[in-house]
């Protein structure tokens, strides 16, 4: 998986189609940070990074220092149209953003770090996203089976 992080679209699309050639076929992406996007430029993100690429795969990194937080009912209109939106990575434990993920966008992927996993466990599937670089990797594991289970 290629992450990509840029401050403008062009420069992602560029480095998309430069791992591209090269044979990547799954990215990491995050809004461009520039500024606070509205909606019709959220749009065009996608169109332009998924749409454009139907034979890659896309998780999508839902940071705060973009400015702007894509909610579960975003998420789940935004990967009906772009079946290759596969998953997200959100760091939060807030009780309803979760909800709203695991409810308003079931076709995705959520991967959750430590603060949210256990709250976002009990209300479905999801992924565990180790964060913090102390982890103690055996406790990592243990901590995501008892989520599972």
């Amino acid at each position: 998986m290629v992450g990509l992080i840029s401050q403008f679209l062009p420069t992602v699309i560029e480095r998309i189609e430069r791992s591209h050639d090269m044979g990547a076929r799954r990215f990491q992406l995050s809004l461009p940070s520039w500024g606070v996007l509205n909606d019709a430029e959220v749009e065009t993100f996608f169109r332009e990074t998924c749409g454009r690429f139907p034979d890659c795969e896309f998780l999508h990194y839902n940071l705060m220092r973009t400015g702007r937080i894509i909610t579960g009912a975003e998420y789940g209109r935004i990967a009906d149209e772009y079946s290759n939106l596969v998953a997200t990575k959100n760091s939060t434990a807030d009780e309803s953003r979760l909800q709203s993920l695991m409810n308003d966008a079931p076709q995705l992927q959520h991967f959750i770090t430590e603060v949210g996993f256990a709250k976002a466990a009990l209300m479905g599937e999801c992924g565990f996203l180790i964060s913090f670089t102390s982890t103690n990797f055996t406790r990592a594991a243990e901590y995501f089976f008892v989520g599972r289970r």
